[in-house]
């Protein structure tokens, strides 16, 4: 029972975080082991997870944009403070609202970036 009550704090955690950032939490996992290549939220960098879930299968997932605005970028909970060790997850966020483009998995500064 205990366990359960320690998952159920950590949604709450999570979901808070993502009522209250900029970004938002999309989805996530519980996992045994996590390493993120961009080290957490990165938005201006394109990054990859690697990760075992609790049924020891190992995933890996890579950003990518969703759309030109919008960039998916995936995170290690223990690199995303006040969130809960032993989550992986997705994070979405909105380009635009820091003057940039989604551009190769990654929020590119408008004045880097050449429109089509």
């Amino acid at each position: 029972m205990r366990k359960k009550n320690i998952y159920v704090l950590g949604v709450g955690v999570l979901l808070t975080l993502a009522v209250v950032s900029a970004y938002w939490l999309i989805s996530y996992k519980p996992v045994i082991y996590c390493d993120d290549t961009d080290n957490g939220l990165n938005f201006w960098s394109k990054g990859t997870i690697f990760f075992i879930n609790v049924n020891g299968t190992n995933e890996t997932y890579t950003d990518f944009c969703y759309s030109n605005s919008e960039v998916r970028e995936f995170a290690c909970s223990d690199d995303v403070p006040p969130n809960p060790p032993g989550y992986a997850g997705y994070f979405g966020e909105n380009c635009t609202s820091m003057n940039a483009t989604c551009f190769d998995g990654r929020c590119i500064p408008d004045y880097n970036f050449t429109r089509a």
